[in-house]
């Protein structure tokens, strides 16, 4: 009726400066500053398709340029496709901050996803 071409950013963990202070990334960063334990919720096994504010801008960009003549509605998802662990997460804060990080293991939030993983197939096949 209106000819209007919709597209969908589906954004997968994002984290960067200025992230939101409840998300793991800079929640645990802020805890190594502090010289603090880091809260885990379940055994840490648990795996997030981190992506990095930089990458889910320019897929922002390069999406909203994509011409879509065929369908009128588009879902795209945007992210790393390789999901890490939060275990993995705070060994590598060890390794760059040079300290041992205390973690304090909790029982799983039973609502919270075991693992998210983006695939970008669509975003790829539109830009060839």
């Amino acid at each position: 009726m209106y000819n209007i071409n919709v597209k969908v950013i589906r954004y997968f963990t994002v984290y960067g400066p200025l992230s939101r202070p409840d998300m793991a990334i800079l929640k645990f960063l802020i805890q190594v500053n502090l010289n603090k334990h880091i809260t885990v919720f379940g055994d840490g096994n648990q795996l997030r398709d981190f992506t990095y504010i930089d990458d889910a801008v320019n897929a922002t960009i390069l999406i909203s340029s994509i011409a879509n003549n065929k369908d009128r509605f588009s879902i795209f998802n945007v992210g790393s496709e390789n999901p890490v662990s939060l275990n993995t997460i705070i060994r590598l804060l060890e390794k760059y901050s040079n300290r041992k990080i205390k973690i304090n293991y909790t029982p799983r939030i039973l609502a919270d996803s075991i693992k998210t993983h983006s695939c970008s197939d669509k975003i790829k096949k539109a830009c060839n």
